[in-house]
């Protein structure tokens, strides 16, 4: 009876000690690499019997990444951020039907690698374009707006059926935009929508045909950032 406690007392030790030795390759690997799913991800303990001896067999579905998978860069959530604001840089849009408004919208790559704006050939519509910036219904009167004449991009506009309002924009050439850089396209002619009154909204960007470095399938995504419409007899 003892000899036959010391033998499973024995057992339960290398168990323990292999479960210690996964727990331990486990933390090293978390320390090593900043992308958790790089660490090992399963691991099993299988018992096989021959005779009246118990071998245990560590098996791993999963310890690393390829070389190639664990060298691609982190991407940030969202990999493109947008500002949208007035010439005093504040997200305001003043509510008029006779004041044109000078806007800026200012795109950021805000990943930690270049992101290159695919060359787009065909005439810039609802599905060839590189951004599409939606407002909702009321926030503006799309007719009088324009672009700069010297712009590296092409505008074009569409109204939803629910009544949003898109303004897309294509630019004219390849364009690569460096981690942390930033774009400015300068809209002329901009009207808040006076029937909604005053109020706070939000306006969608939507990014498409772009491209990471070394990646040559197009992402795509969207962010959404607020804007204040503000009675124009507060205007400074």
């Amino acid at each position: 009876m003892k000899v036959l406690q010391i033998f499973k007392q024995i057992k339960m030790n290398k168990i323990g000690l292999l479960l210690i030795m996964v727990a331990i390759v486990n933390f090293e690997m978390a320390c090593t690499h900043s992308a958790p799913e790089e660490m090992i991800s399963a691991a099993t303990i299988e018992g096989s019997t021959s005779g009246n001896t118990q071998a245990l067999v560590l098996s791993q579905t999963a310890l690393t990444k390829t070389n190639d998978e664990a060298a691609k860069p982190i991407m940030a959530d969202t990999p493109i951020g947008f500002n949208f604001y007035n010439e005093q840089e504040e997200a305001i849009l003043f509510l008029s039907d006779y004041v044109d408004q000078q806007m800026t919208l200012e795109i950021s790559n805000t990943s930690n690698t270049a992101t290159t704006l695919k060359k787009l050939t065909e005439k810039i519509s609802a599905t060839n374009h590189h951004f599409e910036l939606v407002f909702r219904p009321g926030t503006i009167n799309e007719t009088a707006i324009k672009l700069d004449d010297s712009a590296d991009y092409e505008m074009g506009t569409n109204i939803d059926s629910d009544g949003s309002i898109s303004l897309y924009f294509k630019s004219k050439a390849a364009l690569t935009m460096q981690a942390g850089e930033k774009i400015k396209i300068r809209l002329f002619n901009v009207r808040g929508d006076q029937r909604g009154g005053v109020r706070s909204t939000r306006v969608m960007l939507k990014y498409q045909n772009l491209l990471r470095a070394g990646d040559s399938k197009p992402f795509s995504g969207n962010i959404q950032s607020k804007l204040s419409l503000q009675d124009i007899r507060g205007r400074k």
